[in-house]
C-alpha cells in the first residue's frame, strides 16, 4: 500500500504538466516518466480524450484515483464539499422528491384505518459545465519547482470552487436552461436584516423549514467577521465558535465562502438544509494546447482582439467541471439579506 503526502490533486496535475511541457500528447509519456516517474507516466498516458462518464470517455473519472482525487480538491474547496448530508446523485437520473408525506394515525379496535397518500415530484439533474480558462507562459509551466506546480494547482481548483459557490448562493442567480443551475436561495423570500446578527438569526430559524439535525449556515467572510466581533451588554461574546474562517452557529456549521455575495447593503445569510439539496459531479477535466488563439477577455462572444498562444510563447490551461444541483424541498432555505453589523450596538 503506497501513502502519497503530496497535496489532493497533485499526481493529475503532474500529468496535465508533463503533456503541457511536451507540448501536447507525443513525447508526454517518456516526459512524465523521466520527470515523475512511471505512475505519471501511465495517467499521462490515458488522461487525454474528453468524455463524460455517460459516454465511457475521461470521465469515468472515478475510476482512476488521481482524476478522483482532484475533482475532490476542486469539491473540498467548495460549499457543497462543506454541507454535510448533502443528498450527492447521479447525473441524469430520474429523482424523486416528497412534496407532501404521508401521514400516520392512531386507531381504535376494530376501526376503519384512515387512508393517505405522499405526493411524489420527479426530476433529473443534467449535465452542466462550470470551466475555467487561462493562459500561463511556457517558462512557468516547464518550471520544475514545487511553487509552480503549487501555482497551478491551486488557481485551478479555486477558480473553479470559487464560481460553484457563486451560482450556489447567489439569490440574483435564476440559472439558464441547459447552461447553469439556479442558486439555491433563488425565489426564496429574503428577510431584510434589522442590524442585529442575534436578531437575523433567529428570524431564519423562524422561517426555516427543514430539517435542523441537517442545517448549516452559510455567509461571506466579512460578515462572518462581524458575528464574531458581535458583543453583549457586558462586553463578552455573543457568538464565540464563529469566526472570519467559519465555525459553528447554535450547534450548526458556519460555512464561509469569498464567493458568498455581498455589496454596499452587506452580505447575506443562509440557513439551508443540507439533505433537501440534491448535488450531482462527475468530474473535472482539464486539457492544455499552445496551438490556437484566444480572447483576452471575460465574454468571449464579444469582439476582441485574439492573441496567439504560439507567438506569445503561451498555452492555455481549460479546466472544466460537470456538476449540477437543485432543492428538493420547500422551505429547506432560509435567506436573510442586508447583513451589517460594523455599527451594530451591543
Amino acid at each position: 500500500m503506497t501513502i502519497s503526502v503530496l497535496p489532493r490533486g497533485t499526481m493529475y496535475l503532474r500529468s496535465i504538466v508533463a503533456m503541457a511541457r511536451a507540448g501536447g500528447k507525443g513525447g508526454a509519456v517518456e516526459l512524465a516518466r523521466n520527470t515523475f516517474g512511471d505512475r505519471i507516466a501511465t495517467l499521462t498516458k490515458s488522461a487525454v480524450d474528453a468524455g463524460s462518464i455517460n459516454s465511457g470517455g475521461w470521465g469515468a473519472v472515478l475510476a482512476t484515483p488521481e482524476q478522483a482525487e482532484f475533482f475532490a480538491a476542486v469539491i473540498q474547496q467548495s460549499i457543497v464539499g462543506k454541507l454535510s448530508g448533502l443528498r450527492t446523485v447521479p447525473l441524469n437520473t430520474r429523482l424523486i422528491a416528497v412534496a407532501a408525506g404521508m401521514t400516520a394515525h392512531w386507531v381504535g379496535r376494530g376501526l376503519g384505518k384512515p387512508l393517505t397518500k405522499a405526493d411524489l415530484v420527479g426530476s433529473t439533474l443534467p449535465p452542466l459545465k462550470v470551466t475555467a480558462l487561462f493562459a500561463a507562459t511556457k517558462e512557468l509551466v516547464r518550471h520544475g519547482s514545487p511553487e509552480a506546480e503549487a501555482l497551478l494547482r491551486n488557481e485551478l481548483t479555486r477558480a473553479i470552487a470559487e464560481e460553484i459557490d457563486r451560482a450556489f448562493v447567489d439569490a440574483s442567480n435564476a440559472g439558464v436552461v441547459d447552461e447553469k443551475p439556479a442558486s439555491i436561495t433563488n425565489g426564496v423570500t429574503p428577510i431584510a436584516s434589522g442590524g442585529n446578527p442575534g436578531t437575523d438569526a433567529a428570524g431564519a430559524v423562524a422561517v426555516f423549514q427543514g430539517d435542523f439535525l441537517n442545517a448549516a449556515w452559510i455567509t461571506d467572510p466579512l460578515t462572518a467577521t462581524q458575528f464574531a466581533l458581535a458583543r453583549d451588554a457586558a462586553g463578552g461574546f455573543l457568538f464565540p465558535d464563529v469566526g472570519m474562517r467559519g465555525g459553528s452557529l447554535l450547534g450548526a456549521p458556519f460555512i464561509v465562502s469569498r464567493a458568498s455575495p455581498r455589496d454596499s447593503s452587506g452580505g447575506q445569510l443562509v440557513l439551508a438544509d443540507a439533505s433537501a439539496i440534491a448535488f450531482g459531479g462527475e468530474g473535472v477535466r482539464v486539457a492544455v494546447s499552445d496551438q490556437g488563439a484566444l480572447a483576452m477577455q471575460d465574454d468571449p462572444l464579444s469582439p476582441a482582439e485574439l492573441v496567439s498562444l504560439w507567438q506569445t510563447d503561451s498555452q492555455a490551461i481549460l479546466a472544466e467541471a460537470v456538476v449540477n444541483w437543485s432543492v428538493q424541498r420547500e422551505g429547506a432555505v432560509a435567506l436573510v439579506t442586508g447583513c451589517d453589523y460594523a455599527t451594530a450596538a451591543p
